[in-house]
């Protein structure tokens, strides 16, 4: 989602041991995260966004 928004932004993917790494800086402080490629299918996508959301919304309500 923050991807789509231009929030984060991919600047390279890198595969080792066959895992692929993803490597996203924020477009505006420039923080890089690097994030494990999670492998998900078009038929998980649904499912995880809406734990994203319930998690989301738990940790704003804390």
């Amino acid at each position: 989602m923050l991807e789509r928004k231009r929030v984060l932004k991919q600047v390279r993917a890198e595969e080792n041991d066959g895992r692929r790494t993803l490597i996203y800086e924020h477009s505006k402080n420039g923080d890089v995260f690097i994030v494990e490629d999670p492998k998900l299918r078009l038929d998980d996508l649904e499912r995880v966004q809406a734990e994203v959301m319930q998690l989301l919304q738990q940790s704003s309500a804390s």
